[in-house]
């Protein structure tokens, strides 16, 4: 039986050994970070490779990054369509063999084509020589793999390669106002990964009937961009009570509160907290306005002034179809119990 995601306040404090899905094991599995697009992933991985000494993967299964992953495009978004296939790239990525750009040095082959903005391509090939310099320093480290496609079968994944995995789960809002800022790009469209969703034979007619639910006649680019927040997320937080995999929240990270930092390193098995600092800094695919952000906090509260109350609206309704109680467009922190202890500013 795989196991299910929990929201855990505490850690044990004795390593290599914990007790993990009900028996004592040592930690010693592969390490992966998993979360819907826009929700912090990059930004904690790199954080936290980087204070302890790990080399990352990115994305395998970006069908544009890695072509054995494009089965996630020829009928569906959901990995459990094309399982087979989808694991061997896991194996891969896991154990840190998988070749090609996108996973070792974050360039898609089509960001070198000199067709680009002149500007454009000359960021991209600084980008590609400072990557390919990091990952000839840290290729014999042991691996991080970061994953924002796999929440669908995050618990198969790690009882499959015995994983030490952490989920991390940001609010609908802040995930939906970042994707907006991208809306008229084809890879940021929701209506063709929502069609891929709801056509393919592995999603439940239920969760079909609550997409329907949630856009009650609005097909807002908001309602879509929550709608695909809640098929990928909802589930897993209902779990959230029960023993299992480690769930973190984006907002307590940022806020920099103990708590969720202790169960971010505990779920990885990791001893070094990353310096404030660095966790002030902007991740690789930060968005425009977070990298001028003015205040560390800013990620938290910023959706609050750029989402319209139609926006607001279409997301409520969604969240509600979904039943979702974590969160609510009227806060801008989830509604759980985390320690309001604030980590020291080294």
């Amino acid at each position: 039986m795989s196991p299910p995601i929990v929201e855990r306040s505490e850690v044990p404090t004795t390593r290599p050994t914990t007790l993990l899905y009900g028996r004592e094991k040592a930690r010693r599995g592969p390490r992966l970070i998993a979360g819907s697009g826009r929700s912090g992933t990059t930004w904690l991985l790199d954080a936290l490779a980087r204070a302890n000494g790990l080399r990352t993967v990115f994305e395998p299964l970006n069908p544009r990054g890695v072509r054995s992953a494009r089965v996630l495009t020829r009928h569906s978004d959901d990995p459990r369509h094309g399982e087979g296939e989808i694991f061997e790239i896991l194996e891969q990525a896991l154990q840190g063999r998988l070749p090609g750009l996108w996973p070792n040095c974050r360039i898609l082959y089509r960001e070198l084509l000199p067709r680009l903005p002149l500007k454009a391509f000359a960021w991209n090939y600084r980008d590609l020589f400072r990557n390919s310099l990091r990952f000839r320093r840290d290729r014999r480290k042991p691996v991080i793999t970061k994953l924002i496609r796999g929440n669908l079968i995050l618990p198969e994944i790690v009882e499959r390669f015995d994983a030490r995995a952490l989920l991390i789960v940001r609010h609908p809002a802040g995930v939906v106002a970042s994707r907006l800022r991208f809306v008229g790009r084809p890879e940021w469209s929701y209506e063709a990964r929502l069609a891929r969703y709801l056509g393919d034979s592995v999603l439940s007619d239920e969760t079909r009937t609550l997409v329907e639910e949630g856009f009650g006649g609005d097909r807002s680019e908001a309602a879509g961009h929550t709608a695909l927040w809640c098929i990928e997320n909802a589930r897993l937080l209902e779990q959230a009570e029960q023993p299992g995999i480690p769930l973190v929240h984006f907002e307590p990270l940022v806020l920099r509160e103990q708590a969720a930092w202790a169960t971010a390193l505990g779920a990885l098995d990791l001893d070094r907290l990353p310096r404030s600092d660095r966790l002030a800094e902007p991740s690789e695919r930060a968005s425009h306005a977070f990298r001028h952000e003015v205040t560390p906090d800013g990620p938290v509260y910023r959706w609050r002034n750029s989402l319209g109350a139609r926006e607001l609206s279409s997301i409520d309704r969604m969240l509600k179809a979904f039943s979702v109680t974590k969160y609510s467009v009227d806060e801008p922190l989830p509604l759980t119990t985390h320690s309001s202890t604030v980590l020291a500013r080294n």
